[in-house]
């Protein structure tokens, strides 16, 4: 709705805002990005952070094998250092990605290379066949069994037949790598394997590190109601994560998916991460974590989209604003697009809490600044010249008065039927015609 009163004023600066409308609660609509480029979005420079790059490059550019076998034969030694063992699945994550038609080529080509090079190590071996597992539902795509065509299934089983063959030789050269063992998991659940057998390789990968994260993770996609599992079994999973959560705050993270899962697929549509019995947990592993690891980034890129989606914005802004204009991979983010965007709401919000309702002017031009930067909309220029304007007149600043002229016009030419911000634009510029600029 439009409709909050500010009083009208006698003087340019006497004058204030005539009787204005509030624009629309709900944050700036969706515009089309000016450019597609992947770190910038409508002018704003999102600095990548990926402490991953360099391996991919490594492996992929220089061929470098026995420099990233050192590093990962490293990153074993320190598996009991919490924390590592995430670090490592996403390593392996990140090094089996196919990537587009020609670099899946030219990957694969580099992957047989390393498995001819270094035959006695476990390591491409495993890369390999985790290179197989995605490249497997790459071929499946993401549409349910029923929905997947029937063509590309003999192409799916046969490429997690070569995974297997691969992870299992990987856990055979060496077992004391749980990741081998927690990537058959995800095998078992693409060939729809016994539970039986889901949990023999569970077993194996925390035997070697019972805090094991890619093992814990994999399981539970496995029991998610999606891959045949139950709510119960996954709810169940979750909790017996979230009670290892003290000594590995990384398992917390598994009731936080689960509580998300569920928040997807609610027939009702309801609010189930953001619901009371639900939000004060969620917290509360979030607050674990980073007072453990308060510099890991990347959890940060979690807990604004958790928080989002639950409609906490208050919280997601907090995440939104220590996060600042960097962007990473492997968040729940689909893409910098979508995270801009949010971002851009959720400073909107609150800068029109601050203008409508709490009326600290001042205070919310940060915020509504902010957010036509990231995402120029009419509804926010509109807040924003409000916002200027109320403050000029408070402050006796007439730069403050142009600049909420200057707001209003971008609202009215992003929005020509914008009525509220036209009839403000007006207003002002009646009174400098009166008064004098």
């Amino acid at each position: 709705m439009r409709v909050h009163s500010i009083l009208l004023l006698s003087l340019l600066f006497a004058h204030g805002i005539s009787e204005a409308g509030s624009p629309r609660e709900g944050g700036p609509e969706r515009a089309e990005p000016s450019s597609r480029e992947f770190q910038n979005i409508h002018g704003v420079a999102y600095q990548v952070v990926d402490d991953q790059k360099e391996w991919i490059n490594r492996l992929y550019s220089e061929r470098d094998f026995g420099a990233l076998e050192k590093h990962i034969t490293g990153l074993l030694n320190r598996l009991a250092h919490d924390g590592t063992s995430y670090e490592l699945y996403l390593l392996y994550n990140r090094l089996g990605r196919v990537g587009n038609k020609v670099a899946l080529r030219r990957r694969l080509e580099v992957l047989d290379d390393w498995c001819r090079q270094s035959s006695a190590s476990h390591i491409p071996w495993l890369v390999r066949g985790a290179f197989h597992v995605d490249h497997a539902w790459h071929v499946r795509g993401g549409a349910w069994a029923k929905d997947t065509p029937k063509h590309v299934w003999p192409e799916f089983h046969r490429l997690l037949g070569l995974a297997q063959t691969d992870l299992e030789k990987a856990a055979e050269i060496d077992p004391g790598d749980p990741n081998a063992h927690a990537e058959l998991i995800t095998v078992a659940k693409g060939q729809s394997s016994p539970r039986s057998r889901m949990e023999s390789y569970f077993r194996k990968g925390t035997a070697v590190h019972p805090l094991d994260y890619a093992s814990h993770f994999l399981k539970f996609h496995y029991l998610t109601p999606n891959w045949g599992g139950t709510k119960a079994d996954m709810f169940r999973f979750a909790r017996e994560c979230l009670a290892k959560a003290d000594r590995s705050p990384y398992l917390g993270f598994i009731l936080v998916y689960a509580l998300d899962e569920d928040h997807k697929y609610d027939e009702q549509h309801r609010n189930i991460l953001g619901a009371e019995e639900n939000w004060p947990t969620i917290e509360s592993i979030y607050a674990r974590f980073f007072k453990k690891f308060p510099d890991r980034v990347r959890r940060r890129f979690f807990y604004a989209y958790h928080a989002f989606k639950a409609k906490k914005y208050e919280v997601a802004l907090q995440q939104f604003e220590i996060i600042g204009d960097r962007w990473t991979e492997d968040t729940p983010w689909r893409s910098l697009e979508k995270f801009n965007e949010c971002r851009a709401s959720a400073l909107y919000r609150k800068g029109h809490h601050l203008v409508w309702v709490q009326k600290v002017y001042d205070e919310a031009i940060h915020y509504l600044e902010e957010s036509v930067r990231c995402l120029p909309s009419a509804d926010a220029f509109y807040s924003l010249g409000i916002a200027y304007w109320q403050t000029g007149h408070e402050q006796r600043k007439v730069g403050l008065l142009l600049k909420a002229e200057e707001s209003l016009g971008s609202a009215v030419q992003l929005e020509p039927g914008h009525t509220e911000a036209r009839r403000q634009l007006n207003e002002l510029r009646r009174q400098f015609d009166l008064y004098g600029r």
